[in-house]
């Protein structure tokens, strides 16, 4: 009898306007580019050595998730957090993951408790090896997976549609110290989610956005 053949998944093959995208949004979390830089297809181009066409794709799914922002006939560049947006942008976090870690409380499951603690674990190495881009990409997942442990689609889709500002507010802080901060303000919240206790979460959540702006106030 004929033995079952093995389902092979196979990933897509990574398009080079994704590459380059990636490799932009690195230098840019990194602080490799600062504001002041001016961005153009030409000189990106040249610099890795590939044609216009995708780099000019990556610049604009760049530019339309806020990170940069057009020059008319010069080229892009990042768009920065003001205080003021800065400040907004906290205030709004504050009030959605609050409502997120309400409802977490009656609905989280113990995988969702387990990825939690594995995304905390693993930031903090992250972090200690020097991996900024990793850093903050698991410290946007954390909020994303709290969001889900709400049990709230409707929730899901409106913190994930903060994400890049999420990023670009975390941008202006990356070079501090005191990032360690994040991770501690993970720790507690997940502590407030395992203990079910609201009150302590609303306070984890609001400390570690004021650590947030302390952060990013500091660093400009």
């Amino acid at each position: 009898m004929p033995k079952k053949s093995t389902s092979i998944k196979l990933k897509p093959p990574v398009s080079l306007r994704d590459r380059v995208y990636d490799y932009v949004k690195t230098q840019i979390i990194e602080g490799n580019i600062p504001p002041s830089e001016i961005l153009t297809e030409l000189n990106l181009s040249k610099q890795l050595g590939i044609s216009r066409t995708p780099v000019r794709e990556a610049l604009h799914y760049l530019e339309k998730e806020g990170m940069l922002y057009a020059l008319p006939k010069k080229g892009y560049k990042v768009r920065a957090v003001d205080r003021r947006e800065l400040e907004e942008i906290c205030e709004i976090r504050c009030a959605l993951e609050t409502i997120a870690a309400k409802w977490a409380i009656e609905r989280i499951t113990q995988d969702q408790i387990h990825a939690l603690k594995e995304n905390v674990v693993t930031a903090e190495r992250k972090l200690a090896d020097g991996d900024l881009p990793a850093f903050v990409s698991l410290d946007g997942e954390f909020h994303e997976l709290l969001a889900k442990a709400s049990g709230s689609r409707q929730l899901v889709n409106i913190i994930l549609s903060l994400r890049n500002d999420m990023i670009r507010s975390r941008i202006t802080g990356l070079k501090k110290d005191g990032l360690m901060d994040a991770v501690e303000g993970h720790k507690h919240m997940l502590e407030a989610l395992m203990e079910k206790d609201l009150s302590k979460a609303e306070t984890a959540i609001r400390e570690h956005l004021e650590n947030l702006k302390r952060d990013s106030s500091t660093n400009k």
